[in-house]
């Protein structure tokens, strides 16, 4: 079991720069936040769709917890992002993985992370046709991440795979609000993207974050207190 620390997170904007791990904000300050972000996004194209990011914010209830996941825990396990793994044989459901949709130009994280290990490009379009292109991984390596991870469910990982990778592959800690709850919150594996197929699962509260590989107690990140 290992005991984690923070990095520190290199964020594209300034907006979200004096957070630190374990602070505790209302959804209505989260929100307003994430209205400054769209000044910048001209300059940052790859950002999820602001739309879709404002309907989740108020999921979270009345408050969110800030984490900025250290980028460690996430290079040393993470093996797959969205649509690299087939469901199939799984879940009782269309499976949306790259080889029962036929889809061609997907590029896998294990592909994409041998890449930038070897300090080689890869193709893959623009970063409008694939969120894993070589030009969005330029921009988290020179600027940084440009909107944090709103995790305001309880299944994880199911939204912002390919920042979660982009971001820790650069050396930065991954930031992500979660749902606060009083005592702890129990993020639930929700993919097999970890090594060997394994499903993460998070037990959140405002002193310490639990990291689980497929219910086995790998690592602790607890609060600082300065």
């Amino acid at each position: 079991m290992k005991l984690y620390e923070n990095k520190g997170t290199r964020h594209y904007t300034p907006i979200f720069n004096d957070l630190k791990s374990f602070d505790i904000i209302d959804v209505s300050e989260l929100l307003e936040r994430d209205k400054k972000i769209d000044k910048y996004e001209y300059n940052f194209p790859t950002m999820p769709k602001k739309l879709r990011q404002n309907k989740q914010i108020p999921e979270f209830g009345k408050k969110a917890i800030y984490i900025e996941l250290p980028y460690e825990f996430i290079n040393e396990w993470l093996e797959s992002w969205t649509n690299d793994v087939c469901m199939l044989d799984e879940r009782n459901e269309p499976c949306r993985c790259y080889r029962c949709n036929y889809n061609h130009r997907h590029k896998t994280w294990k592909y994409v992370k041998s890449k930038i290990q070897s300090n080689e490009k890869w193709e893959s379009g623009d970063a409008f046709e694939f969120p894993g292109s070589y030009d969005n991984y330029i921009t988290y390596l020179e600027k940084g991440i440009g909107r944090p991870i709103y995790q305001h469910n309880n299944f994880w990982p199911k939204m912002g795979t390919h920042r979660l990778a982009f971001t820790a592959i650069t050396k930065s800690d991954v930031p992500v609000f979660f749902r606060y709850e009083d005592g702890d919150n129990i993020i639930h594996g929700r993919n097999p993207f970890f090594k060997g197929r394994s499903y993460n699962k998070l037990v959140i509260n405002k002193s310490k974050v639990e990291f689980y590989i497929n219910d086995k107690l790998v690592g602790i990140l607890n609060k600082e207190n300065k």
